[in-house]
């Protein structure tokens, strides 16, 4: 196929999975080119060169308008075309994870692996998510094609992370929330992680800030993980990262009221911590809570019912969509500034 002169916005590859989104969400992305690559910068085709630099300008992001040509993208048709009933699937690092639906037969879930294998030659395994189990709340996988490997290397925005996608949650579409709030994280500020994970959220904030998190989870496989992640990351932080293992449950009896900022990414458990969190926060901060709800404003009210009666006082707060799995039902944040009630 002939290359295609358009015009485009260039920015640094580190921010460019974040100039990527913005430029999605506001319909501005020609989704029929490729984007390409300059040095350490990433050129990605626009319809609207104003609009692409006042988005990126109202982010912070630097960039440069530019003009390039183009190659087409290839398009063989979505997979839900080619393999009825299956709409979508997860890529995380070198591996693909569709989600198991009961009116699918087997041997679709099987060509649709193979499809991925033959088409994205960075996918080395294509998993079946069955749904979850244990403790930890695990995903249940069963290898459909490719290697029978579940250790990958997972980026968001310059950084790796090391992840078993057996053993600890990992959702991509969480990337702009992990560099949402390590953005608004500021410099000294002591932050706790009460759900850390394969700690995404610490590692994003000691990335850009000089501050401490505090991550914990009761997961040994995500601590695991992380510290791997931490190892990895290592040359390219400012801040500092500690990590335990253990219940976040518990944590009121271990650790001072000194935190800035609480993360409680725990969208179908977090309003059982809400005492915690607001006997650990110092005299005032911000804690965020995420909710599985069916609205923002259910998420809202409930959430900030859960804080004022935990103890904490609302100065204000904002919130928004962060995953959504079907129209009105989805995770919501709420980023609550509160003081403790006196």
């Amino acid at each position: 196929m002939s290359r295609v002169r358009e015009p485009c916005v260039s920015v640094p590859r580190i921010h460019a999975e974040r100039a990527r989104l913005a430029l999605l969400r506001a319909g501005l992305l020609l989704g029929n080119l490729r984007p390409s690559r300059t040095n350490d910068r990433i050129l990605f085709p626009i319809a609207d060169p104003g609009e692409a630099a006042r988005i990126l300008s109202s982010l912070g992001i630097e960039f440069e308008v530019c003009e390039s040509d183009f190659e087409p993208r290839k398009r063989p048709g979505r997979l839900s075309e080619r393999v009825s009933g299956i709409s979508g699937y997860m890529v995380v690092g070198s591996i693909a994870i569709i989600n198991y639906k009961t009116e699918i037969p087997k041997e679709d879930y099987v060509r649709a692996a193979r499809i991925l294998l033959e088409e994205q030659p960075r996918i080395k395994a294509v998993y079946l998510k069955l749904g979850t189990h244990g403790p930890y709340r695990l995903p249940k996988l069963e290898l459909l094609a490719g290697e029978p490997v579940t250790e990958t290397i997972h980026r968001e925005y310059g950084l790796e992370f090391v992840v078993d996608v057996s053993r600890v949650y990992v959702n991509p579409r969480l990337s702009f929330e992990h560099r949402r709030v390590a953005e608004i994280v500021q410099d000294g500020e002591l932050v706790l992680d009460m759900f850390t994970g394969y700690a995404p959220f610490p590692i994003h904030i000691a990335s850009l800030r000089r501050a401490r998190i505090l991550g914990v989870d009761i997961n040994p496989y995500a601590i695991a993980y992380a510290l791997k992640s931490l190892e990895r990351n290592k040359n390219r932080l400012k801040g500092e990262v500690n990590l335990m293992l253990g219940d976040s449950g518990r944590l009121d009896a271990l650790l001072k009221p000194v935190f800035n900022r609480i993360i409680m990414n725990n969208p179908k458990e977090s309003l059982r911590y809400t005492s915690i969190a607001c006997k650990l926060i110092a005299g005032s901060g911000v804690i965020h809570v995420y909710k599985h709800d069916i609205s923002a404003i259910e998420a809202v009210e409930t959430v900030l019912d859960a804080l004022n009666s935990a103890g904490c006082d609302i100065v204000d707060h904002k919130s928004r969509l962060v995953l959504e799995y079907a129209p009105g039902e989805g995770v919501y944040v709420v980023d609550a500034h509160v003081v403790k009630a006196s």
